[in-house]
């Protein structure tokens, strides 16, 4: 009979499972498959099993102590589809031509496109002070991002200093509205984290070959 590692025994406990197991169903699978390592206690079989998830790189605590195989692991990152939403930005937008008492958005595409109101939208903010100067960063993903805004007009310690802001939305369309807790990709969440970096900062060499935010540029109500 082979001498299992706990590596090993693990291992082969989650082999087919996809969608993972916790640490007593695996624990479970190693006594029924006699996978047991030798010289190994009935009481420590737990114990062992819990340490050697944590610390083996093999083995990725995916959800709530859910453990899957890191090869599964990567390929889901690298199956997983985009998630349907509505995308949409505006740049360097200024503080006082914003309605904070009805918190709302307001902007639109082109001189020929209606006037929208983007307070639904939530994902990430840059607050600017008066010299151009990027002074706060900010994401929300359980409030739209013009609430976040509009509690930096009345608290915290850049309320009296910031006068113009980016931001950079995303709102489930019509068919996604109810799996807004999706994850993008890791190829596509980091090209859109390195392109709203770029649109918002403007660094000097990056303008010419930067990858745009995948969006509508939104312009302020004047």
């Amino acid at each position: 009979m082979k001498k299992y590692t706990w590596a090993d025994a693990i291992y082969q406990a989650l082999l087919g499972k996809t969608n993972g197991a916790s640490c007593d169903e695996i624990a479970k699978i190693i006594i029924e498959q006699n996978l047991v390592p030798p010289n190994t206690e009935s009481q420590d079989i737990e114990k062992s099993v819990k340490g050697e998830l944590y610390r083996n790189p093999k083995f990725i605590n995916s959800n709530k102590n859910i453990f899957i195989l890191h090869e599964y692991h990567e390929m889901m990152q690298d199956n997983m589809t985009d998630i349907k939403l509505h995308t949409a930005f505006g740049l360097f937008w200024q503080r006082e031509k914003v309605d904070w008492a009805k918190c709302e958005l307001m902007g639109f595409e082109n001189n020929n496109s209606n006037l929208l109101n983007f307070n639904k939208h939530f994902g990430i903010y840059l607050l600017y002070n008066s010299a151009g100067e990027i002074i706060y960063v900010g994401k929300t993903i359980d409030k739209p991002i013009i609430n976040r805004l509009h509690h930096h007009t009345i608290k915290g310690k850049v309320a009296d200093w910031w006068t113009k802001f980016s931001w950079f939305g995303w709102y489930p369309s019509i068919e996604n509205k109810n799996n807004t807790s999706k994850q993008f990709s890791t190829k596509n969440m980091i090209s859109c984290i390195e392109a709203i970096l770029i649109e918002g900062i403007n660094p000097k060499y990056n303008r010419n070959s930067a990858p745009k935010f995948n969006g509508t540029k939104i312009n302020q109500k004047q």
